[in-house]
């Protein structure tokens, strides 16, 4: 490939999806180096990339569409300082020991997490195949492998909302959110944000970063109210190959 765009393989995906997955590096690129990318991970058996591209990157956008890229939505990122106390409460702590009733609650609100994310709306992945992507990243997340915690609020017995938080050394990610409907305008999500905050502050992280899609108007407003400011739009594009 062009020195101005690479690619890796991606593991997880690629083993969930019984086939090849690579990601796309490159900002900006043209026409000429995206055919070369596309061409090169073709005669290395890609079926699938992704790529993700600044929403101002005129060039990089208009090259995506024109090999073939498909536009699925876009990529907000935000990031805020961790500040908070380390020693309050950080809400129940779930594990890979949890109660089927807990599990199939979770796997709910993990799905309702992904109703607008690229997977359910890429119309070549069927709604069964993007719904079991979630369901297993949720089982991966209690068991410790897509994150290092699983943290939820209850409502009367009941979950009524999740995050799953991870570090890696000073930096804390966010990765599933999700609140019950029934309990949304309750403060569940400001506070499981919260409980994000000190598990954080507790695990060494100063700053805390999370991406949500730049569609849905009010998890951005949920970050905005805790602090999160906006760091960078993607557009986020699918190469069925």
């Amino acid at each position: 490939m062009p020195s101005s765009i690479s690619a890796e393989f991606l593991p997880w995906d690629s083993r969930f999806f019984g086939f090849p997955v690579a990601r796309i590096e490159a900002r900006p690129a043209d026409d000429e180096a995206v055919g070369e990318a596309i061409s090169t991970l073709r005669s290395k058996g890609a079926r699938l990339a992704y790529w993700q591209v600044d929403a101002d990157d005129a060039v990089s956008n208009r090259a995506a569409g024109r090999n073939g890229g498909l536009l699925i939505n876009m990529r907000a990122e935000f990031s805020c300082a961790v500040t908070v106390d380390a020693s309050g409460p950080t809400g129940e702590m779930m594990g890979s020991a949890v109660a089927e009733g807990d599990r199939a609650r979770l796997h709910e609100l993990a799905l309702q997490s992904g109703e607008q994310s690229r997977f359910r709306l890429d119309p070549a992945i069927p709604e069964e195949r993007w719904a079991s992507l979630y369901r297993l990243w949720m089982d991966e997340s209690l068991a410790g492998a897509k994150a290092d915690a699983v943290l939820v609020r209850r409502r009367e017995g009941t979950i009524a909302g999740m995050i799953t938080v991870s570090a890696d050394a000073s930096q804390g990610e966010i990765g599933l959110f999700g609140v019950a409907a029934e309990a949304r305008g309750q403060g569940v999500g400001s506070a499981l944000l919260a409980d994000a905050m000190r598990w954080f502050a507790a695990n060494g992280c100063t700053t805390a970063r999370v991406a949500t899609q730049g569609e849905n108007r009010v998890a951005r407003a949920v970050y905005e109210r805790a602090g999160f400011g906006l760091q960078r739009l993607v557009n986020v594009f699918h190469f069925w190959i």
